[in-house]
């Protein structure tokens, strides 16, 4: 019926769109996964995970006394507590590790707050190659991933839309600014890539995520990205605030500016796909690349 599941990464997700049901195997992880009319059967280690059960009836081994306490003890401690809000955020990389060795990078300091960002040259455009981490905002919200400071670092803040544009007035489904570049809640002298800039980016790669993607900072299912433009974007993961934080390690979203609903750009590390979404169901929060003016 698509039952959907939970894991420790995305939390509650895939209701009425995967059936995930458990096998029994002597020494792996698997369930039988069934989507968009394929059956099949999967491996899954990467974090704690929370499928469907359909019994077969006819004679079965019984669990001995110590695993059958285990069980028992374990389902009584997992009942007792809540599922957490906020998923296991992993992985984390070393900051400065998701760059390219083989480029030569500039650098800009954010006079209001003293940090440093690499900056790289792509299609005659000089893009800050790190996400924004400036904390000062007025307007919106603004957070690290799962509420921890140590993961700014390297993906970055997650900002609301209006934090993003430095608008009150860019909600959810309208945000009109004019069509000059748009600062934001970059830098003097640095703005919002507009949706021509992001189209020159996508366009420049034929659409190509790996190119723009590090090797480092996503998660190890995940294509490794080889960062031809310097780019190195890492799977920062987004929140949403119907929901919880998620994503990381295995998706980029950086907000755009355009008029209307949230728009942003997608890389989407499963497939190495690169692309501008929208959505209006709730307030997201993404991450900020600032382009040079």
């Amino acid at each position: 019926m698509g039952a959907g599941n939970w894991d420790s990464y995305d939390g509650y997700e895939d209701m009425q769109s995967y059936e995930v049901m458990w096998l029994y195997t002597p020494s792996s992880y698997q369930y039988f996964l069934l989507v968009s009319s394929s059956a099949e059967v999967w491996d899954h280690s990467s974090s704690e995970y929370y499928g469907t059960v359909r019994c077969i009836e006819g004679e079965a081994v019984l669990p001995s006394s110590s695993s059958s306490s285990s069980s028992s003890s374990s389902s009584s401690s997992s009942s007792s507590s809540s599922r957490p809000k906020l998923t296991n955020a992993e992985p984390l990389l070393e900051a400065g590790t998701q760059f390219n060795p083989s480029i030569e990078y500039g650098t800009l300091t954010d006079t209001r707050d003293g940090k440093t960002y690499k900056t790289v040259e792509v299609e005659g455009a000089t893009w800050m190659a790190e996400n924004l981490n400036y904390a000062g905002n007025e307007i919106g919200e603004s957070f690290c991933f799962n509420d921890e400071d140590r993961f700014c670092d390297v993906y970055g803040r997650l900002y609301s839309r209006d934090a993003a544009m430095n608008d009150g007035g860019c909600n959810k489904t309208s945000c009109d600014l004019g069509d000059a570049p748009i600062q934001g809640i970059c830098p003097d002298g640095w703005h919002i890539p507009s949706k021509a800039e992001i189209d020159d980016l996508v366009n420049s790669v034929s659409k190509n995520g790996l190119t723009l993607m590090s090797a480092e900072g996503w998660d190890v299912s995940m294509p490794a990205g080889t960062n031809t433009l310097g780019l190195s974007l890492v799977g920062s993961g987004d929140y949403d605030s119907s929901k919880h934080f998620e994503h990381l390690g295995v998706d980029a979203f950086l907000w755009l500016y355009s008029e209307g609903s949230q728009t942003y750009v997608v890389v989407r590390g499963e497939d190495s796909n690169i692309f501008v979404n929208t959505y209006t169901s709730s307030q997201l929060y993404n991450s900020v690349r600032c382009v040079m003016d």
